[in-house]
């Protein structure tokens, strides 16, 4: 067992070219780049990268919910139109619900899709809820795509 100077962990020494891979393979991520590197130190090299890959994808999953945008207009016959902009996914179905204010709204509405991407079933399923809310609220809900 040896000290490794950047890490407060006891570790096996790996050869060199162990370590320049995990080096490379783990993604540029702060935090999730540190965690890898002292898991390969202290255990194994394929754990380090499955860890290290698991991490990345909930990061970005993470990064990309937030990534949901609407433009909200007003049609000149008073319907009220929402341009949705981003991917919508199981990571970002909370915020596109908190895009629309269902209660305020007119009778008529109109949610754009053109710029927007659906990319799983939890996206349809909160498409389906929103209609839902607008239904029970006796509101038409028109989606546009």
């Amino acid at each position: 067992m040896q000290f490794h100077p950047n890490s407060a962990v006891a570790t096996q020494i790996l050869p060199l070219t162990s370590v320049a891979y995990v080096t490379v393979v783990i993604p540029a991520l702060n935090e999730a780049g540190r965690i890898a590197e002292v898991i390969a130190y202290a255990t194994d090299l394929a754990i380090a990268v499955i860890v290290g890959v698991i991490i990345a994808a909930l990061v970005f999953a993470w990064q990309h919910a937030k990534n949901i945008e609407v433009v909200v207009s007003t049609e000149e016959l008073g319907w009220k139109v929402y341009d949705l902009y981003g991917s919508l996914f199981f990571a970002s179905t909370q915020n596109f619900l908190a895009l629309f204010s269902t209660k305020d709204d007119p009778a008529e509405v109109v949610i754009d899709f053109k710029n927007a991407r659906v990319k799983d079933h939890s996206a349809l399923e909160a498409i389906d809820l929103l209609a839902e809310r607008y239904t029970q609220l006796g509101k038409n809900c028109i989606y546009a795509i």
